[in-house]
């Protein structure tokens, strides 16, 4: 099935949206771990059919360069946006250091569900 890394894909955001969106914020640390854990394993689910995509969409010569395009849009994304946004709300909006779990939990639920993307 041509379409398999995008399934396999879709159904790893639903995953991480879900348990990552409940998990943080909670006041009892075991709850936490315990939606966390499958949260962090559909977040490192679709990483191997994002390699596996490329190869079968783009042609040799443009492999590399693509490659190196999403690399670098990721990691930007992840490394500046992902710890940037959470201090941003937790500043702006909630305006208590005691509220950081609600702030990466709105964050991780915008990260993951696309319809959200537009809004957050």
């Amino acid at each position: 099935m041509l379409e398999a890394p995008l399934r396999v894909a879709f159904l790893s955001l639903l995953g991480r949206g879900v348990h990552a969106g409940a998990g943080h914020g909670r006041s009892i640390a075991a709850l936490t771990v315990v939606l966390l854990v499958p949260a962090m394993f559909f977040l490192a689910l679709p990483i191997g059919c994002l390699y596996a995509s490329i190869q079968m969409i783009f042609t040799n010569e443009v492999r590399a360069t693509i490659s190196a395009i999403m690399l670098l849009a990721v990691n930007l994304g992840g490394v500046s946006l992902g710890t940037l946004v959470p201090g941003l709300l937790d500043d702006r909006l909630f305006h208590d250091d005691q509220l950081l779990g609600r702030s990466i939990a709105i964050t991780a639920g915008c990260a993951c569900r696309p319809e959200l993307r537009r809004r957050c």
